[in-house]
Parts: structure tokens; C-alpha cells; sequence
């Protein structure tokens, strides 16, 4: 019984009392902490992978253009199906101003997917995230088209 009263004496001084605040606020704020920080990496990893994304489209669309402004229809067909196979590419196609498309076909992996553009991560749940970007000519005075890409979000999802 030595012991219980030791820690009956404990609880009610000013020492114990402190010592059981300090173990409840703990108890409360640190599963609101880690789940703070969780969320915080998750919104970094989807920040990054929308601004990853941007980027590439922006390389793309320089690199399309010269081939568009070539006028190789053939060309601009495998420039989208290299680069639907070579990453997180699942839908590419290109509008000209005259409403032709060119869509990327890649045997095996054709999938029912319907453009329509994302502004945020996740925004749909179709697992894609779709982003179009403007062709313009060299001199910046002449609309050749529009690239439309969708890419993979499953990577950072699964992060």
C-alpha cells in the first residue's frame, strides 16, 4: 500500500498535477501534429507533380512546334505516340486550327478517356490529370493548335 499512496500524494500536489497536463497535452497534440505534417507532404508531392507536369507540357509544345510549322503530318503523329510510351504520358492528342486531331494510338494500351482540363490535383476521379497548352508559330503571332496531354497521378497518389 506504500506505493499507492505514494502516487495518491503525487496526483494531488502541484508537481503531479503538472506532470499529468503536460502527458495529456502531448496525448492531444501530437496525432494533430503528425497528421499536420502528413498533410503538408502530401500537398508538396502534388505541388511538385503539377509543376512537374507544367513543365514538360511547356517542352513539349516547344518541341511540337517546329514540327507543326513543317506541316509532316506522319511526324506529329509519332511525336505524340513517343511521347505517350516514354513516361507518365497516357493521353496526347493535337487540335490544329483547322480542327484536325492527332491522337496518340499505342497498341495494348488504349483506354476510353475523355479530355477535359484539370486546374488542381485530384480534381476528378479519374486518376489523370489533363492539362492543354497553345501552339503558336515561331514569331508568337499565329495560333497552330493545341497540344492536350493527360498524365498519370497514380505515382504521387500511391506516395
Amino acid at each position: 500500500m506504500d506505493k499507492f499512496e505514494r502516487l495518491k500524494r503525487l496526483w494531488s500536489s502541484i508537481t503531479g498535477r503538472l506532470v499529468l497536463g503536460v502527458i495529456v497535452v502531448h496525448l492531444i497534440l501530437t496525432p494533430l501534429l503528425f497528421y499536420g505534417i502528413l498533410l503538408i507532404v502530401e500537398r508538396s508531392f502534388e505541388s511538385r507533380f503539377v509543376d512537374q507536369v507544367r513543365n514538360n507540357t511547356q517542352l513539349y509544345v516547344e518541341l511540337l512546334q517546329h514540327i507543326v510549322e513543317d506541316d509532316d503530318a506522319q511526324r506529329r503523329a509519332d511525336f505524340l505516340y513517343e511521347a505517350k510510351i516514354s513516361g507518365d504520358v497516357v493521353y496526347a492528342e493535337f487540335i490544329d486550327t483547322d480542327g484536325e486531331v492527332v491522337r496518340a494510338d499505342v497498341v495494348g494500351l488504349e483506354e476510353e478517356l475523355s479530355f477535359r482540363e484539370d486546374f488542381e490535383f485530384g480534381e476528378r476521379d479519374d486518376q489523370v490529370y489533363f492539362i492543354a497548352a497553345p501552339l503558336f508559330s515561331e514569331d508568337g503571332r499565329q495560333r497552330l493548335g493545341f497540344l492536350r496531354l493527360g498524365y498519370d497521378e497514380l505515382s504521387v497518389q500511391a506516395q
